[in-house]
């Protein structure tokens, strides 16, 4: 994965985060996840993907409109840096890039659905409540697990 690609996700954990913060749901989040994962997964070409984090970073800015003018909180809560996931403890490396290959998979299924306009809300929860995790920098190889197990049921 690129660093366009890793800038992405950090957005995508950023807008996740912040849709749950804020209590922000709206379609276009919904399906800025699953475009933002599949743009990932099809390997996109770097034009594409910056034009998605845009996207996204729009989308957050109407999720917290009080935000846009202030991004220290921004930075320290919206945008992740995936090098956090590099250089984590092997387990935890392991685990948290193995959940955000099954997110990208699911993208992969679920896009063109989401493309043609339907929604699929209980599967953008379990999509998000990944991004988090993969964002949250002191859960254990054990919490990694249960998230792993809960999405898969």
């Amino acid at each position: 994965m690129g660093k366009a690609h890793d800038y992405l996700v950090g957005k995508l954990i950023g807008l996740s985060r912040m849709m749950e913060e804020k209590e922000y749901r709206s379609e276009e989040a919904e399906a800025l996840i699953w475009e933002g994962l599949f743009a990932i997964e099809t390997m996109q070409d770097e034009a594409f993907v910056q034009d998605m984090m845009e996207r996204v970073e729009k989308e957050m800015e109407k999720a917290s409109p009080d935000c846009v003018n202030c991004k220290a909180c921004w930075a320290g809560n919206y945008d992740y840096d995936m090098d956090f996931v590099r250089e984590a403890e092997a387990p935890i490396r392991e685990k948290k890039e193995a959940l955000l290959k099954t997110i990208q998979e699911w993208a992969r299924e679920k896009y063109p659905f989401i493309a043609r306009g339907e929604r699929e809300t209980e599967a953008v929860q379990k999509a998000e409540k990944v991004l988090k995790a993969i964002g949250n920098n002191i859960i254990t190889a054990e919490e990694l697990a249960a998230v792993q197990k809960e999405i898969l049921l």
